[in-house]
């Protein structure tokens, strides 16, 4: 494990455990770097992990400061091939306080489940090319800690039965309301 990598886990933990509450500033970068014991080259590359992870962000000219606790919880990956739904799953992900990204395959949603960690990915089960559930057994071996969440108008028995359940997963119906849709993040599965 590289020191960049020991440095994002250890500021990452103190940030979960509320060393550093919602809003504040972290201490300047040389403080920070010296307090941990790497140098400010190190410590930028954990801080930009951490950027990416929304547990932080940087304010030019301002520090860094730590993110709201809903953002805490991780980006989120919405695959979806229909570029309207897609768009209104995004926008109430936003809405609720959550750091998005989006794709319109699950081919785009492995790729960038492989480059970065998302804590929910919600996969509509019918795409083009690689279905939902093609896609969440492969993010499921990429990374077992992401909550895969999917989305489809089928009954969930019958989804169930035709595709089985990779990894930890939940199920959302089509059509869904926000409040649905916050309930689903809110749930943590079993691992």
């Amino acid at each position: 494990m590289s020191r960049a990598d020991l440095a994002y886990l250890h500021l990452r933990s103190e940030i979960e455990q509320g060393k550093y509450p919602e809003g504040s500033a972290l201490p300047t970068q040389p403080t920070l770097a010296r307090t941990i014991g790497v140098s400010t080259v190190t410590l930028r590359q954990a801080l930009e992990r951490l950027a990416e992870e929304g547990f932080v962000e940087a304010r030019q000219g301002h520090g860094t400061f730590v993110r709201s606790h809903r953002a805490l919880r991780g980006p989120v990956l919405v695959a979806d091939d229909d570029l309207a739904i897609r768009s209104v799953m995004v926008d109430a992900l936003e809405h609720l306080g959550f750091q998005v990204e989006a794709v319109e395959s699950g081919e785009k949603a492995v790729e960038r489940a492989a480059r970065r960690r998302y804590s929910h990915v919600l996969l509509d089960v019918r795409m083009g090319g690689m279905g939902g559930a093609a896609a969440g057994e492969l993010i499921s071996r990429l990374d077992p800690r992401a909550v895969l969440v999917f989305v489809t108008a089928h009954p969930i028995d019958l989804f169930q039965r035709e595709h089985g359940m990779p990894g930890p997963a939940l199920v959302l119906r089509k059509p869904f309301d926000i409040n649905e849709l916050e309930r689903v993040m809110q749930l943590q599965v079993h691992k």
